[in-house]
Parts: C-alpha cells; sequence; structure tokens
C-alpha cells in the first residue's frame, strides 16, 4: 500500500492521499485509504485558488440532498460521501471508490464479443461462427438493457428530487468494483451502477416551486457528443436533456455510430469550437435513427427502441416524461430478446 499512497499528506487526520485516478478542469480525484478503518476511498480535489465557481461544494450539497431517505426509501445509484471541508489551499471531498465507467464496460464486453472463439467451450454452442456471435451479442445486448433499466431509474429519482445532471455521459456512470465482466456477460448479471460528476447539476425549480423558466443562456454546457439540441443552442437545460443525453448514450452502448463521432476538436480556438457544436447540431437534427439504427440494433428489440428514441425526441422543454413508459420499453426490449436464448 505504502507504493501506492503519499503517508505525508492525510486528510482530516484519517484520509491518506493516494495516486492520481483522473483529473479535468475542475479538479483531480486520487485513490485514498481511511486510517481508522482501512477502506479504500476516492478523494476529490479543487484547487480553491484557481477555481472561480464552488463546483465541488455544489456537487458536495447535490449528493447529500440525493442521498437524503424519501419515505424511508434510500435510492441506489448515488455515490456515499465520507468527508467534505477544506485543507490548505483544496476543497476536499471524500466518497465511494467505483469501478470503471461503463464505456470502458463496453469496450472490454466488446472485446470479449471478439474473442467469441475461445468462449465457445464456456456457453456449449456449435462451431457455427456466426451462430456464436450472434448468441454472445445477444447477451451483450441483454445486459445493456438492464443497466440502462438501472441508469433510467436514477435519472428519474434524480429529477424527481428537483435536479437536472446535465452531463449524462457512459463516463460519467460507474460501475462496482467488485463487478466480474465475463461472469456477468454469461450469466446476465447486470452491476450496481452509479451516476457521478454532479459539477454542473443544477435545480429544476425556482425557490418559489416554479419549474425553471425556458431561455437562452449561450452556455455549451456538457459534453459534444451527448449534448441535447437545446444545449447546441445555448438554451437552460431542463429534465428532456438529461433524456436526450440518455438516449444517444444508450444507441452508444448498442454499438451506433453516430456521423459526429468522429469530428475532431483537438487544438480549436473557441470560433472553431462553436463552429463544431453547430455542425454537429445540424447532425442531430437532421439524422434519421430508424435507417441509422437498422441492422445494427438486432431485430428483436428495435422497435423498442425506436419508440423510445422518438418519443424522447417529442419531449419539450417543459414536458413531464412518463418514466414508467420509457422503462417499460426497455422491459419489452429485455423480454423479447430473453426469449430467443
Amino acid at each position: 500500500m505504502s507504493d501506492e499512497y503519499n503517508n505525508n499528506i492525510v486528510i482530516a487526520n484519517e484520509y491518506v492521499l493516494g495516486r492520481l485516478i483522473s483529473s479535468g478542469g475542475f479538479g483531480s480525484v486520487h485513490y485514498g485509504y481511511s486510517l481508522n478503518t482501512q477502506q479504500v476511498v476516492a478523494i476529490k480535489l479543487e484547487n480553491s485558488l484557481t477555481t472561480k465557481h464552488d463546483y465541488l461544494k455544489n456537487e458536495y450539497e447535490i449528493i447529500k440532498q440525493l442521498n437524503t431517505p424519501i419515505d424511508g426509501f434510500n435510492m441506489h445509484g448515488i455515490p456515499n460521501i465520507y468527508w467534505f471541508g477544506k485543507q490548505n489551499d483544496y476543497t476536499v471531498m471524500v466518497m465511494d471508490l467505483l469501478g470503471m465507467n461503463i464505456e470502458l464496460l463496453n469496450v472490454n464486453v466488446n472485446k470479449l464479443i471478439k474473442q467469441h472463439e475461445k468462449m465457445e467451450h464456456v456457453l456449449s454452442l456449435s462451431s457455427n461462427e456466426h451462430l456464436t456471435n450472434q448468441y454472445i451479442h445477444k447477451l451483450k445486448c441483454i445486459l445493456m438493457l438492464k443497466i440502462l433499466f438501472k441508469l433510467l431509474s436514477i435519472i428519474e429519482h434524480l429529477h424527481k428530487q428537483g435536479y437536472i445532471h446535465k452531463d449524462i455521459k457512459p463516463q460519467n456512470i460507474l460501475i462496482n468494483c467488485e463487478y466480474n465482466i465475463k461472469q456477468g456477460l454469461l450469466n446476465s448479471l447486470a452491476p450496481e451502477i452509479y451516476i457521478v460528476d454532479f459539477g454542473l447539476t443544477e435545480k429544476l425549480y425556482t425557490n418559489e416551486g416554479e419549474h425553471i423558466t425556458k431561455r437562452r443562456t449561450g452556455k455549451f454546457a456538457g459534453t459534444i457528443k451527448y449534448m441535447s439540441l437545446n444545449t447546441h443552442d445555448g438554451i437552460q437545460q431542463s429534465r428532456i436533456d438529461d433524456l436526450e443525453s440518455f438516449m444517444y448514450l444508450m444507441l452508444h452502448v448498442f454499438d451506433i455510430k453516430f456521423p459526429w463521432s468522429n469530428i475532431d476538436g483537438k487544438g480549436e480556438d473557441k470560433k472553431c469550437k462553436k463552429e463544431r457544436i453547430m455542425k454537429i447540431k445540424e447532425m442531430k437534427k437532421n439524422v434519421n435513427y430508424t435507417t441509422l439504427c437498422k441492422g445494427v440494433i438486432l431485430s428483436e428489440i428495435f422497435d423498442d427502441v425506436i419508440k423510445l428514441v422518438n418519443y424522447i425526441r417529442d419531449l419539450s422543454f417543459y414536458s413531464i416524461p412518463d418514466y414508467l413508459y420509457m422503462k417499460k420499453l426497455l422491459v419489452n426490449a429485455h423480454t423479447s430478446l430473453k426469449s430467443t436464448i
């Protein structure tokens, strides 16, 4: 443990700071562990001197609220916070250490599919390559449908608590550390999933309890690949924008190749970035999802997936989404696919 941890830096007289996990515009995340319990944790740092906004404080307040039980029911899918405060020039949050994000999960599952020959003896299938490939691909889709159902339930909880996440993407959806990908795939066991990174999250209602007003902010908050059309136009986000991002995430884990995926923004200035955002917006606006998904998404789930896509695209800024209907479509797709294997 000493190789990975700097015993000279201890947070709140308990949590030893470890090596870097990731870093971004709002700070960094490190491994850590408790001197009292030996529990391994994640430690999130934000430099108070260089950060204009208290993103980490905002995130802490939101996670604390989301982890408050409603009618005695505690929602899964939100990480636990063990300590929050200031230490020297940093704002610090100690939280659950989670596993890989579902982008990496998807990549690793796809690697297993490509190695299907090695799995034939486990699956007890015939040596027919096409059949083996198809079977494993079905297993992957069943797994992803279960994950998507859990994710939609967490988003519903977030919205009912009066928040919009504003950056739903595969990199912000993490799984539990103990999950075994191969066994999960073979046995259709979905991992526990968690939404993280609430730095951009905002309230859905005003202090008077009114739904926020649709207005142009000129801000492009979020990740362009998964950004909603309203956000491309610099319009204040609401529930539908989280759901549109969920839609792009869903299609992504079903291996849909978006026309805008390969538009590179490296080294661009602000003007070029704005032009790229507008170009991608037009692509999203004009894409025919039925045509895009045909032949890629399995026929057994195709109709339900397209119904879900069309339902989300038809929502307006003030719409109250029918979460039950959307979850039923995912359940229908799962049931239809499960019956074929």
